[in-house]
């Protein structure tokens, strides 16, 4: 319920990648955007990379989309640390993709959220 209204200077970076699932044309309708996900950060020296505005429209969600542009997301991080700002309720959810709480709760947008954070394992 909190759609972003512009591109912020992240969005408009040429180091920034957005992923997007699309679901392929049907007979009653073209093909359709079903799920986003930006990621963002720098490899220079050791740097610490981010995955946000992850997004699935409603009907869609429950199929596993997310967790597949989050994969793919943190395939392009490569070896590097990985932060999130969760939305609270989610917590669970990320850590099965390695993320940990690595810091106290907060509102955006008025919505709980938390950091997270997947560090190199090993």
């Amino acid at each position: 319920d909190c759609p972003y209204a512009e591109i912020d200077e992240v969005d408009a970076d040429p180091g920034t990648t957005h992923l997007l699932a699309w679901a392929p044309a049907t007979e009653s309708g073209p093909d359709e955007l079903v799920a986003t996900l930006r990621v963002f950060g720098s490899g220079v020296h050791g740097g610490v990379m981010h995955l946000g505005r992850v997004c699935t429209a409603p009907g869609w969600r429950g199929r596993g989309i997310a967790g597949v542009l989050i994969r793919r997301g943190l395939e392009l991080c490569g070896e590097l640390p990985v932060e999130i700002g969760a939305q609270s309720h989610l917590e669970g959810w990320y850590e099965q993709f390695g993320f940990l709480r690595c810091g106290p709760d907060y509102l955006d947008e008025r919505i709980p959220h938390l950091p997270m954070r997947r560090d190199l394992l090993g």
